[in-house]
C-alpha cells in the first residue's frame, strides 16, 4: 500500500504585552524563537551542550503572527475536505497543539463572538469553517448526503459526550468512541447550538500561562481534549453509498506544571493521579497537569513506533491496557483509517522557549509519519440498509440478553450507536434526489 505522509503546520502567536503567561517581557530562558520564514521555524539556544541555533524544516507551511483565519484554512483545509468529501473518501484526523495560551482553540474554534454568527465571519475557526465548505461541496455535488456533528471531550482519562450534557460514554474494542450523539446540520445556522453545548459543557480551568494580568481570563480549556466529529453520509450516483469522518482534536495545553501555579502534592504520584482519574477519585489541579502532559507524551510514543512499523511495512496497533481512552482513540488514526495532519501553535514569549523546543520535537515527530491510508468502502445502498438493520436488530437482542453481563455497559453503548446509524441512513434513504 502507498504510504501517505502526515501534514505539520505552524502557527505563531501574536506578541502581547499584558502581564500574562506569554507577555514580551518576560524573562528569557535558555532556548528562544529566533525567527521564521514559510516553511522553516529557527530556534535559538544557550544550553551547553546545545549552543548555536536549530533549523526546523518539517512544517508545510509556517503560518505567522499576521495571518488571519481565513488564511489559516486556505493554507490546510482545501486538500482535507476534498479527500473527506469523495465518494469513498479518505477519514481525517486533524489535531491543534501547543503550550497553553498560545491559540489552539482559538484556530480550531474561532473568536467567542464570531461563533454566534449564523453565517460565515471572519473570526471562525477551522472547525465552521470545515463544516460551511462540507456542506457547499456536498449541495453542489448533486449527491444525497446526511452530515452530522458530535462532539466528545477526553477529561482525566475519560471520554464524555459534549452533546448530552457530558453523560459519560465508552471507547469499544475496535479504539472507537460508542455511544455518542450526532447532530444533523444542514447550514451554518446549526452549528450554533453544536457549539453553545460544547462551550457550556467542556471542562475549563485557569492557568497562569492563559491569564491576563489582573483578570484572570482565558479562551480555552486547560484540563481536556476536545474531539469534534463530523460524520457524513452519501449515496453516488451510481447508488453507491460510503461514510467518512472528519475529525478535529483541540489537544489539551502541554505546560510546565511548574508554570501552572498549582501547588505539588508530594505524596502524589502519576501513577496514583492516574488511578484516581480512572477510579473517579480526587485529582489535584497540580496531577491534572501531570496527567495531560502524560497522555501527550504517550500519544508522541506511539507516534514514534507507527512510524517505524510502517517503515517495515508492519502494521500498527494501538495500546489495550495500561492507556487511557485519548491515547486508544488516537492510536486508530495511525494506522491507516485515516490521513493525518496537526498545527503546532507557537508563542514569542522569551519565557516560553523550552516549551517552544517541546512543541517543535512533537510535530518532527508526527511530520516523520507516513501511513497507508485506506479509503472508505463504496456498497450498495440497499445493501448498507439492510445490514444497519440487522446490525441493530442484533445489538438490541445482545442487550436484552445482558441484564447481568459485566460488558453491559459497552452493549448498551454499541446499540446507542447502531440506532443511531440506523436513522441516518434512513434519513438519507428518505431524501429527494438533488
Amino acid at each position: 500500500k502507498k504510504l501517505k505522509s502526515s501534514q505539520v503546520y505552524i502557527r505563531i502567536r501574536p506578541q502581547v504585552f499584558d502581564g500574562g503567561g506569554h507577555d514580551q517581557n518576560g524573562e528569557a530562558v535558555s532556548k528562544s524563537l529566533k525567527g521564521w520564514d514559510e516553511t522553516s521555524v529557527e530556534l535559538g539556544t544557550e544550553y551547553m551542550f546545545s549552543t548555536g541555533s536549530n533549523k526546523y524544516t518539517f512544517p508545510k507551511k509556517v503560518l505567522g503572527p499576521q495571518v488571519d483565519q481565513q488564511v489559516v484554512f486556505d493554507s490546510i483545509m482545501p486538500e482535507l475536505v476534498e479527500d473527506f468529501t469523495q465518494p469513498g473518501g479518505t477519514n481525517v484526523m486533524f489535531f491543534a497543539y501547543g503550550q497553553t495560551g498560545t491559540g489552539k482553540t482559538h484556530t480550531i474554534f474561532g473568536e467567542s463572538a464570531s461563533l454566534l454568527s449564523k453565517t460565515p465571519t471572519p473570526g471562525w475557526g477551522l472547525f465552521p469553517r470545515v463544516c460551511e465548505a462540507t456542506i457547499n461541496k456536498m449541495k453542489s455535488s448533486g449527491n444525497k448526503f446526511v452530515l452530522s456533528v458530535s462532539a466528545i471531550e477526553f477529561y482525566m482519562c475519560m471520554p464524555y459526550d459534549l452533546l448530552a450534557e457530558h453523560s459519560p460514554i465508552l471507547v469499544s474494542d475496535d479504539y472507537e468512541p460508542v455511544g455518542y450523539k450526532h447532530i444533523i446540520i444542514d447550514s451554518s445556522a446549526d452549528l450554533l447550538k453544536v457549539l453553545e453545548q460544547v462551550k457550556q459543557y467542556r471542562t475549563t480551568r485557569n492557568t497562569k500561562m492563559n491569564q491576563v494580568k489582573g483578570q484572570g481570563e482565558h479562551d480555552g480549556s486547560s484540563r481536556s481534549h476536545c474531539l469534534l466529529i463530523l460524520s457524513l453520509m452519501q449515496i453516488d450516483p451510481q447508488g453507491m453509498f460510503s461514510v467518512t469522518r472528519f475529525n478535529l482534536m483541540d489537544l489539551a495545553g502541554a505546560e510546565r506544571p511548574s508554570k501552572t501555579g498549582a501547588e505539588r502534592n508530594a505524596e502524589e504520584s502519576i501513577s496514583l493521579a492516574l488511578y484516581n482519574a480512572i477510579n473517579g477519585g480526587e485529582v489535584s489541579t497540580y496531577s491534572q497537569g501531570a496527567i495531560i502532559n502524560y497522555e501527550l507524551f504517550e500519544i508522541g510514543k506511539e507516534v514514534l513506533l507507527a512510524t517505524n512499523l510502517h517503515k517495515k511495512g508492519k502494521k500498527y496497533m494501538p495500546p489495550r491496557q495500561m492507556t487511557t481512552a485519548l491515547i486508544k482513540t488516537t492510536g486508530a488514526c495511525l494506522g491507516g483509517k485515516c490521513r493525518t495532519a496537526m498545527i503546532v501553535c507557537l508563542s514569542q514569549a522569551p519565557q516560553c522557549g523550552w516549551e517552544t523546543w517541546f512543541s517543535l520535537e512533537y510535530g518532527t515527530g508526527l511530520g516523520a509519519l507516513r501511513a497507508p491510508v485506506v479509503p472508505q468502502k463504496k456498497t450498495k445502498f440497499q445493501n448498507a440498509l439492510k445490514a444497519a438493520i440487522k446490525r441493530q436488530t442484533d445489538s438490541n437482542l445482545k442487550l436484552e440478553n445482558a441484564k447481568d453481563d459485566k460488558f453491559l455497559l459497552l452493549k448498551k453503548a454499541n446499540h446507542v450507536q447502531d440506532t443511531e446509524f440506523l436513522r441516518r441512513i434512513k434519513l438519507l434513504e428518505g431524501l429527494p434526489k438533488i
